[in-house]
């Protein structure tokens, strides 16, 4: 076997510019070319690349299935088909795009919830109470149409609402009779 001492460098390439040692804690693989690539005889299984700071997976079309990228993202997908990834992005949100499958019928968020897991399907705001004054919020092109607050009371055009329903602005009834029945006895 060929043994290479702690601290000792392997270099291969005309200028040394492929380097492997191990330095006494860590296992190094150094390129100063920019880029690193593992391959088979027909596909790119790991690149590296140091100019685009990205670092991608690939599979056996040749496409990648995974993709580290420097503004702090993973793609999850298919570079054949972009339509059909999960980005997560470290300093934003997480996008979907295609068909997203929740497992049992029920997505957790923290304390929020959707469960279409039964017949019914149900929403959560703070599943287990912790804060209880929560609110689920409807919006729509940025701006809050609807508001359930954590009294049952239900806001439209309000954001705020102090009855089981409370409406700013007009309410249209149409149909047979366009009546409205008011119980005052309670």
């Amino acid at each position: 076997p060929l043994r290479i001492n702690d601290s000792v460098e392997l270099q291969i390439g005309s200028s040394a510019d492929l380097k492997i040692y191990h330095n006494g804690t860590n296992s190094v693989i150094d390129n100063n070319t920019n880029n690193l690539l593992i391959q088979t005889a027909s596909q790119t299984i790991i690149s590296s690349d140091a100019t685009n700071n990205q670092l991608t997976l690939g599979h056996s079309s040749g496409n990648w299935f995974a993709k580290a990228t420097n503004s702090n993202t993973l793609i999850i997908g298919s570079e054949s088909n972009g339509t059909n990834n999960i980005t997560l992005d470290t300093t934003n949100s997480a996008t979907f795009s295609g068909i997203v499958d929740i497992t049992n019928g029920v997505l957790d968020m923290g304390q929020n919830r959707i469960d279409g897991s039964s017949d019914n399907l149900k929403i959560s705001a703070d599943n287990s109470s912790v804060s209880g004054s929560s609110t689920i919020e409807f919006l729509v092109d940025g701006s809050e149409k609807i508001r359930i607050n954590n009294s049952g009371n239900v806001g439209i055009g309000t954001t705020a609402p102090s009855e089981k329903l409370q409406v700013n602005g007009n309410i249209r009834v149409a149909g047979v009779g366009n009546a409205i029945g008011f119980d005052t006895t309670g």
